[in-house]
């Protein structure tokens, strides 16, 4: 007995095809997010506004307007920080009393800030074109985008991203019906 090596020639099971695949994949493509945002900071997904409140000094609320996440949305009191930038706004957004996502307003000048701490956090973008970066995972989408005057942070649940685009779709049936 004894170990042989396999002959030339000799035909790779299925199984180890899979693997293959799999792993050509991953290096062509790379993985998936190593860790995503799950909620606001210690904030989870899913906890009330009161929660929220507890742990972020909140001003006004609203209810939100269509291009908003949610249906209300509360801004942050003057003072909140991320690193040495200081933004313009920060927002929640609330369903249901819920946290379902958070924006982040800031000036332009913060953009490479922003960019190279979300790729050290994050990883690279899963697409990212002339107009922004996305990061897709599992629980949430993160979109960075960057205008002449300012940049703007957006992280929702991906459950809130979809129910987003379904009532962006009855509203655009409903408004075709008018014309």
């Amino acid at each position: 007995m004894g170990v042989h090596a396999p002959r030339a020639g000799r035909a790779l099971d299925g199984a180890a095809v899979k693997a293959l695949i799999i792993g050509l994949a991953f290096f062509i493509v790379g993985p998936a997010w190593a860790e995503e945002p799950t909620g606001f900071r210690d904030i989870p997904w899913g906890a009330t506004e009161k929660a929220v409140r507890a742990k972020v000094p909140l001003g006004e609320c609203y209810t939100a307007r269509q291009h908003d996440f949610g249906s209300r949305r509360c801004s942050a009191k003057d003072g909140l920080k991320f690193g040495d930038v200081l933004p313009m706004g920060v927002a929640f957004y609330f369903r249901e009393d819920r946290l379902v996502g958070w924006y982040v307003l800031y000036n332009r000048s913060w953009h490479p800030t922003m960019v190279a701490a979300l790729v050290e956090r994050y990883g690279k973008p899963t697409d990212e074109d002339r107009t922004g970066r996305t990061w897709q995972g599992r629980l949430a989408q993160m979109t960075l985008t960057n205008s002449a005057e300012s940049g703007f942070l957006v992280v929702a649940t991906q459950e809130e991203v979809a129910r987003r685009a379904a009532d962006r779709k009855r509203a655009a049936e409903k408004t075709s019906k008018a014309f």
